[in-house]
């Protein structure tokens, strides 16, 4: 049809039918004044159709019943419907269908040749089930007019091409909740400003991108999705609600833009490219909504405003929120993901997370404040030079990283240490309220970084450790980023399991198994402090290999069979409390100063490896404190009122005061090493054991000193030094391998009624000289000494005095030192009616200058009860001495006299050669001392009686001769004799007695022997 003269063409009713035959088009040519009722495209074989050769207007609908409805550069006005059975070519630019109603894709209809142009629609579009129709994304479909536009798709492949809401402002554009399948762009989308399209539960999927102009809205509910396939751009808004929309290409939501997830999801998961997804608007993320860059980064801008209250914001490479205010959410979760190896955040200016959670490995390259929880879920996060505030729990999964000197990580609550976590810590410092090593955890921190504890740690792994602890409270100025101890009065005492109690709460913490889990010991590799005001209770052990702390105005407290350990000096000038299960070592030294309480009250302390000293106040009602050092006991607050102070070493009390004054308790003096026991006499000991490794190390009271109770040398040796006195006012036992000695000028000082034992194996020794004799002596009234079967005594130089009833009690079996058998001792002053010593033994002794005195109230000096063995006294003195004082029922005590005489006092004897004896009578031993040389005696020494034999020579002399013989023994005097040996006979021979000689002069001669003088006579006949 031609009808190109004006107003020729203008029917009020009726329908054109274009009806071609041999897949022809016939061909539509109007003016702009005529029109079509109804147009209707009907060829006769499928290929014909209607081509328009001029813009074209149809005052009602366009139907294209079969073949093909061919525009090119026109425009198609249709004022009602367009109803689509074949199909529609626009392949022009300018190409354009205007639709006042609705359109509809009928099954079989297609959009093969639809490539480009645009179809602006006023109302409806419908895809139906069995149309072919999948526009070209060149073509645009814009949504015009006033009215609400409802898109419907019920067929599986229908699709756009590009879309556009073009509509009067505040309209709405629906994709109908009615549709069976989703509205699908194969070229973009574009929501222009002042519009509204809803997406409500149905998909759309956009290939090209998303456009959201000003002011424009692009909403869904909870079922809807958007998929795009390329940009976001997104000046309006995005009202994602419970739905979810993905976009795999740029996004960016610009300062007068709006993105709204409530339960729903926005993922953006382009591949990574180095450019950041910008936020310059609204973001407003609730409810259980995802906002996720996979890929990429995201950047805050100056003029965005992000309202999160819920939900997850996902980023996959690196975040920068640095503008003042800009990012502050009330909630949700923070997540960096995976997406790109290496995230870094930059967050700071105020800004903060609510929950970050961290599944890459992320750095922090800000100082970063976390509102609500960290929770490192896998990869890791190194939190670099920078501060990194986590307002509630940090909860670790992957791992943790500080190896910058200036990284710190602080938790308001708790940090947990979760199965399969862990660490790259080495340096840094850790605050936390709670600490919670999980079972599981491989985190073992290095000795460089500190963890701050305030509150409370679980240890339920049998590896974790800290590198080094501070316990106590904790705040932090952000300016310069000091960290500063506040003090909190009212908190005296927090347990394990978080409870916290008062000073008056008398309460004790059980052992956590919280969960079925089992706790295991706190380890610290380096330091361990205790601040002021961190009052600790647990039921764990303590292990620290650094030093150890606890400053004044801390405490720790051990409630269960638990154990404090330290391999480093440990310095206490807090409390701690091994109540009275608990135990404590320190393997390097420990000093409890004066500001400080140890509180033993069942358990075991001990001190290896240096000195300890006791400055503070130390309560002891049952267990041990041990060292096998020396110990230094200076202060005046002890508590002492039962267990046992064990002392390796030396063990120094100089309190100043007399306060240490026990009530009861035992010091035990043990190991290898020598001790000395220095106390001032106002001080004492209330029981005293010596236990060393073997029986020949000592320990000796090197002052005056007191023991109010029980004393047992068990093994090693008791010893009073010199001019020094010891009181006990206790029994004193020496048992098996244990030995008592005093020396010079000391003494023993033992209270009315109590026991001095020498039990079986046990020795007493005492060795003084004249002027300087120890003694063994009352304090008041009389004691008893009894050495046992088996006992030994070694005496000498020494006064026994004040004794009881049987006085020194030498018992069957008992063993007297046969090289000090009490020689040049002193027994006197005896109870009424007692002996002065008792000797019951078998030995036979000789017991040599033994004094023996009487307060004239005893019975006897000495008592023997057995018919076995002989006791001799000799050189014996004292007024109270003799058998006439002593009890004898067998005869078996002799006072012995000395004596020694020799018999005949001379010999004489012929000048002949021969021998010659003298008779010795003695009971001493006794020595020959010869005066001259021409005789020899034989024997020349000899005890009791015996016979000495005088060999002489034969005196040739004239004269007579004699020599001495001198006999010597102790305690006599000496014995000389006289043997006198008579002059020989005069002679005088000649020979021979003539001489015949020739009468020629010569010589001649005569042998003479003489001895004596004489003269010659020569007579001539």
């Amino acid at each position: 049809i031609t009808a190109n003269v004006a107003n020729t063409f203008q029917p009020s009713g009726g329908e054109f039918e274009c009806q071609t035959t041999n897949n022809s088009h016939g061909t539509l040519q109007m003016h702009a004044t005529n029109y079509f009722h109804n147009l209707k495209i009907n060829p006769a074989t499928g290929l014909g159709g209607g081509i328009a050769y001029s813009d074209l207007h149809i005052d009602n609908d366009l139907i294209v019943s079969a073949g093909t409805m061919v525009f090119d550069e026109y425009t198609v006005t249709v004022d009602r419907d367009a109803i689509i059975y074949g199909g529609l070519n626009m392949d022009e630019p300018d190409g354009e269908l205007v639709v006042g109603d609705d359109i509809f894709w009928k099954s079989g209809s297609n959009a093969t040749w639809v490539t480009d142009g645009e179809i602006h629609v006023n109302d409806d579009w419908t895809f139906e089930n069995g149309t072919e129709a999948q526009l070209g994304p060149g073509n645009i479909v814009r949504f015009i007019g006033s009215g609400t536009t409802s898109i419907y798709n019920y067929d599986a492949d229908a699709s756009f091409g590009s879309m556009t809401t073009y509509k009067s402002a505040g309209t709405d554009t629906y994709l109908n909740g009615a549709s069976t399948y989703p509205i699908h762009c194969t070229g973009g989308l574009s929501v222009e400003s002042n519009n509204n399209l809803h997406i409500q539960h149905e998909a759309l999927v956009v290939d090209g991108g998303v456009f959201i102009g000003f002011n424009s809205l692009l909403d869904m509910l909870s079922n809807g999705s958007l998929e795009d396939g390329n940009d976001l751009d997104l000046y309006g808004t995005l009202n994602v609600g419970g739905g979810e929309a993905a976009v795999n290409g740029d996004f960016t939501l610009y300062s007068t833009g709006t993105l709204t997830i409530t339960d729903g999801s926005f993922i953006c998961n382009d591949a990574y490219d180095a450019s950041n997804k910008e936020i310059r608007g609204n973001l407003n993320l609730t409810g259980n909504g995802i906002f996720e860059i996979t890929n990429n980064s995201v950047q805050i801008y100056s003029t965005a405003n992000c309202n999160i209250t819920n939900g997850v914001f996902r980023v996959g490479a690196h975040f920068f929120a640095t503008q003042a205010g800009t990012f502050q959410p009330s909630g949700g979760v923070f997540d960096m993901s995976a997406g790109y190896s290496g995230g870094m955040i930059y967050c700071s200016n105020g800004n903060y997370f609510y929950d970050l959670e961290i599944n890459d490995h992320t750095s922090a390259e800000t100082d970063l404040t976390i509102d609500h929880d960290l929770d490192i879920v896998s990869g890791t996060f190194n939190v670099t030079d920078q501060t990194v505030d986590v307002g509630h729990d940090v909860n670790i999964f992957g791992t943790l990283k500080i190896t910058h000197l200036a990284g710190v990580l602080e938790c308001e609550n708790r940090v947990y240490w979760k199965p399969g976590s862990y660490d790259n810590i080495t340096v840094g410092n850790i605050y936390a309220k709670f600490w919670t090593w999980e079972d599981g955890t491989n985190a073992q921190l290095g000795t460089g970084n500190t963890a701050h504890i305030q509150s409370g740690i679980g240890s339920y792994d049998p590896d974790a450790e800290f590198g080094n602890l501070i316990i106590g409270d904790w705040s932090k100025s952000m300016a310069n980023k000091n960290y500063i101890k506040t003090n909190k009065p009212d908190i005296k005492k927090i347990f394990e399991d978080g409870s916290i109690r008062s000073s008056d709460d008398e309460g004790s913490a059980q052992k956590i198994q919280k969960d079925g889990k089992t706790n295991y010991p706190r380890r610290v590799a380096g330091f361990c402090t205790y601040l002021p005001g961190a009052g600790w209770s647990t039921s764990v052990d303590i292990i620290v290999q650094g030093t150890l702390d606890i400053m004044d105005g801390a405490s720790q407290t051990l409630t269960s069979t638990n154990t404090i350990s330290t391999y480093s000096y440990f310095l206490l000038n807090g409390g701690l409390d091994l109540g009275d299960q608990g135990n404590g070592h320190a393997y390097a030294g420990f000093d409890l100063n004066n500001t400080g309480e140890l509180t033993i009250a069942g358990g075991e302390f001990t001190v290896e490896g240096n000195e300890p000293n006791i400055y503070g106040a130390l309560n002891l009602s049952d267990g041990i404190f041990d060292t096998d050092q020396q110990l230094g006991i200076l202060s005046f607050l002890l508590n002492v009122t039962g267990g046992t102070i064990r002392v390796g070493g030396h063990l120094n009390i100089s309190t100043g005061s007399g306060s240490f004054t026990p009530s009861g308790g035992t010091v035990e003096f043990y190991g290898n090493e020598p001790s000395m026991i220095i106390m001032s006499n106002t001080d004492f000991l209330h029981h005293l054991l010596i236990n060393k490794t073997n029986e020949d190390v000592d320990a000796i009271f090197f002052l005056d000193a007191t023991v109010q109770g029980q004393t047992t040398v068990e093994e090693g040796i008791l010893e009073i030094d010199n001019d020094k006195q010891v009181n006990f006012y206790g029994d004193v036992d020496v048992n098996d391998g244990g030995t008592f000695v005093l020396n010079h000028n000391s003494i023993a000082s033992f209270n009315d009624l109590t026991h001095f034992n020498i039990n079986s194996g046990g020795a007493f020794q005492s060795s003084g000289s004249y002027t300087n004799e120890p003694a063994v002596k009352s304090l008041s009234g009389y004691y008893y000494f009894d050495v046992k079967s088996g006992g030994t005594v070694s005496a000498y130089f020494t006064f026994f005095e004040n004794m009881r009833t049987n006085g020194l009690n030498i018992h069957e079996g008992a063993i007297i030192d046969t090289e000090n058998p009490f020689n040049r001792c002193d027994f006197k002053n005896g109870s009424p009616g007692s002996t002065l010593i008792t000797i019951d033994n078998d030995q036979e002794l000789t017991i040599d200058f033994a004094d023996f005195f009487t307060n004239g109230s005893e019975n006897y000096n000495v008592t023997k009860n057995v018919n076995t063995g002989n006791i001799t006294f000799s050189n014996f003195g004292g007024d109270f001495y003799g058998p006439a004082h002593e009890k004898d029922l067998y005869g078996r005590i002799h006072w012995y006299v000395p004596e020694l005489s020799v018999s005949p006092a001379v010999q004489n004897v012929s000048a002949e050669a021969g021998t010659t004896t003298f008779n010795v009578t003695a009971n001493v031993d006794w020595t020959v001392t010869e005066s001259v040389d021409w005789f020899t005696v034989a024997p020349m020494s000899g005890s009791n009686n015996g016979t000495l034999t005088v060999t002489y020579e034969e005196n040739t002399a004239l004269t007579p001769r004699s020599g001495t013989i001198t006999i010597s023994g102790d305690d006599v005097t000496d014995v000389v004799v006289t043997v006198n040996q008579a002059g020989a006979d005069p002679e005088l021979a000649v020979a021979p007695s003539n001489r015949s000689v020739s009468a020629s002069e010569g010589t001649t001669s005569f042998s003479v022997t003489s001895n004596t003088n004489g003269t010659l006579t020569v007579m001539a006949p």
